[in-house]
């Protein structure tokens, strides 16, 4: 593991971490819109279903969520070793003083 005071041994988590804050932000901040045709039941009835979403005006679909929402994971995984790695650094900083 780099060491955690070193911002070029944790370039690439943080910047993991950076992506994931931003792709966050476009899905808590950015306009969903989701299209829907209504499916006429043979019996009578219907329902409305969704034939495509967009978000930011750009289509969004299971894919693209799954892709943000395993960014999300890695992300938290780094960050947790960081913090992690912070934490044993500092113990250390206190064993030697």
């Amino acid at each position: 593991m780099p060491d955690a005071y070193t911002r070029h041994g944790w370039s690439d988590a943080l910047d993991l971490i950076k992506q994931a804050i931003d792709c966050r932000n476009r899905a808590v901040h950015g306009a969903v819109e989701i299209g829907s045709v209504w499916r006429d039941y043979q019996t009578g009835g219907g329902e409305w279903v969704s034939v495509i979403s967009l978000m930011g005006g750009e289509m969004y679909d299971e894919e693209d969520l799954l892709r943000d929402l395993a960014l999300q994971q890695e992300a938290t995984i780094a960050a947790v070793h960081l913090l992690y790695s912070l934490n044993q650094h500092g113990k250390e900083d206190e064993a030697t003083t």
